[in-house]
């Protein structure tokens, strides 16, 4: 037996139903369809109906106001109050005069109603209409008419002529009834203009259907249009025709939509249970699958098989955890054990350095003492050769100067002084690199001592002005600054740490800077030096434990790591700012008053007020 998806049985089942449903729906539509056409269609017939009628009020209204315009041209004026004088050329003038493009007949009259002048051979006597009287009297200022003019019909127009709101005559013209109806298509329809139930004039052929009738209130004068209905039957067939379209159309969609939502109701959350298992079952990331969809069963469903997974992830997760602490518990070991070389390190080398200090400064003292003895002893001896030469006499002079030039007695008297200086000073410098030596290795007692930082990095700069001294100028700029509370020995190892730093920075020839002071409660000490700079990527991870970018075995990547730990033991803080081809500038925050805790901890605040950088990132570029 052939097996079918539940997608395309519940599609099945919903195409019966929807061609029953259809078929109700059409029936029910075209019946309502039919009637809201023809209500519509009336509706229309009125609306057309009315605008016919606008526009014929609208041609004739359009008219009169030419006409009212050219009442009030000064020849007209004249020739009403002085018919005589202005006759011969009244006559021209209306000749030549048109009403939008098209001449008619026109006729002047006095303020009695008497023709002065008309363009018609034999005028037509207006005196004893009784239209005309109104607009004589001043009752009104224009009138439209339909008259029968010599078995014709036109339309009348009229305004008058005034003087100082004095009616002095009235123009007249004659259109014929046609004229309203020129150029005009009509498609569909046929117009009737009735007077007194009298058809006057038709416009289009003859057809039947719904007739409109719109009587004037200004004439008596009646519109009747006639609508054709037979133009409007293809219409309704096609508007039927599409609409059943429009229905199938949307039975198919129905169709579809039954389809897809089958699919994705039924179908698609067991092809999502089923890739699940397989993803379980292969150990991939796991998604856990939506509860709250509409079907209950399935909803229980996937509920259970996410709590299930979420307890085989709960332990994999452990496991991995596990796996994880073991290997940063490795990692920390590793970097402790080499910060406990290093500081075995410092304190052998610290040890040795005491010790050899120690053994070179007995010697060095009595030295120092015997050059200075020394020193005295010449001063006196060339004070007594100088007196005894005095004594002697002339002969004794004379072979006692031959016998000081043989023996080069006086550069060697005058060159003793400066010999005997010389030695001190260098045996002074000795004493002050031994005494540096003593002050930088000096094993850090467990607690923190009061001490000078300006001293301590004058004694970071002799334990390394050897190395940086011939390619590096170093510039010292030492504020006036309080002693803090501070380890020494550790702080000294992270001054000359920098130092080292900076001056392997430069390649060629360069400046390094160090400066102190004091601001807002804090010790800063700035180390710039204009080497080669640090790139982004190396600056981001320059504090990370065993990070270098030295060759193989030039560096161990501990160097900046140590001094970071050691200016944090401080509860201070040490920034680096760098700008590549320029240099860097590393700063160390220390607080003063270490004895208050809510001050010995340098806050991102202040180091950025001190600092001028910007707080979104720990390392400004």
């Amino acid at each position: 037996m052939p097996r079918q998806t539940i997608s395309i049985a519940i599609t099945r089942f919903v195409a019966l139903i929807c061609i029953l449903l259809a078929l109700l729906i059409t029936t029910f539509v075209i019946e309502k369809v039919l009637e809201s056409h023809q209500q519509l269609q009336n509706h229309n017939n009125e609306r057309e109906a009315k605008t016919l009628s606008n526009k014929y009020k609208m041609f004739l209204h359009d008219r009169l106001i030419l006409l009212q315009e050219q009442a009030k041209l000064p020849l007209i004026l004249q020739t009403v109050m002085q018919p005589e004088s202005h006759l011969g050329k009244i006559g021209d003038f209306m000749q030549g005069m048109s009403m939008l493009g098209k001449k008619y007949n026109q006729s002047l009259l006095d303020f009695a109603g008497n023709t002065i002048y008309s363009t018609k051979e034999n005028p037509t006597n207006f005196k004893q209409q009784t239209w005309i009287q109104p607009l004589l009297n001043s009752e009104q200022t224009s009138s439209i008419q339909l008259l029968i003019i010599n078995q014709q019909y036109y339309w009348v127009l009229s305004a008058t002529v005034s003087y100082q709101s004095i009616i002095q005559g009235i123009l007249l013209i004659e259109i014929p009834i046609a004229e309203i109806h020129r150029d005009k298509i009509l498609d569909g329809l046929s117009i009737e203009i009735v007077n007194q139930q009298t058809n006057i004039i038709k416009f289009g052929e003859h057809i039947d259907g719904e007739v409109i009738e719109i009587t004037w209130s200004e004439l008596p004068v009646t519109l009747r249009i006639t609508f054709d209905q037979t133009l409007l039957t293809p219409k309704l067939y096609n508007l039927l025709f599409e609409l059943a379209i429009i229905i199938a159309a949307v039975t198919f969609a129905i169709l579809i939509v039954a389809y897809f939502y089958a699919h994705y109701t039924f179908v698609k959350p067991l092809v999502s249970l089923s890739a699940a298992t397989e993803d379980l079952e292969q150990g991939l990331q796991q998604t856990e699958l939506h509860e709250n969809i509409k079907i209950d069963e399935f909803a229980r469903l996937f509920k259970q098989f996410n709590k299930m997974v979420r307890q085989v992830e709960q332990r994999e997760s452990s496991l991995k955890e596990a796996n994880r602490q073991l290997s940063q518990a490795y990692k920390d070991r590793k970097l402790s054990e080499s910060q406990l070389v290093q500081s075995e390190k410092m304190a052998s080398i610290g040890v040795l350095a005491a010790g050899i200090a120690h053994e070179i400064n007995n010697p060095i003292g009595f030295i120092k003492s015997n050059f200075q003895m020394f020193q005295e002893y010449t001063d006196s001896l060339c004070a007594y050769t100088k007196e005894v030469n005095q004594l002697l006499l002339d002969e004794q002079q004379t072979q006692q100067q031959q016998l000081a030039v043989q023996h080069d007695i006086e550069y060697i008297l005058s060159d003793l002084p400066h010999l005997l200086s010389s030695s001190i000073s260098g045996i002074d410098r000795v004493s002050e690199i031994v005494s540096s030596l003593k002050d930088f290795s000096r094993l850090d007692a467990p607690d923190k001592t009061l001490t000078d930082i300006n001293e301590g990095l004058q004694t970071s700069i002799n334990m390394v002005n050897n190395e940086i001294k011939y390619h590096c100028k170093l510039h010292l700029q030492l504020g006036e600054i309080p002693q803090i509370m501070v380890y020494p020995g550790k702080l000294n190892q992270v001054f000359m740490n920098l130092i080292m730093n900076a001056g392997q920075a430069i390649s060629d020839k360069g400046d390094i800077y160090i400066r102190t002071f004091q601001d807002n409660g804090f010790v800063v000490i700035e180390i710039e030096d204009t080497g080669s700079g640090i790139n982004d990527l190396d600056l981001k991870n320059i504090f990370t434990p065993f990070y270098t970018t030295k060759d193989v075995g030039k560096g161990t990547g501990l160097g900046l790591s140590i001094c970071h730990n050691i200016i944090e033991q401080h509860g201070g803080d040490i920034k680096v700012r760098s700008v590549l081809g320029k240099g860097t500038t590393f700063s160390i925050l220390l607080a003063i008053y270490t004895h208050d805790t809510s001050r010995c901890k340098v806050s991102k605040e202040n180091c950025a007020e001190m600092l001028g950088i910007k707080l979104k990132v720990s390392y400004s570029t």
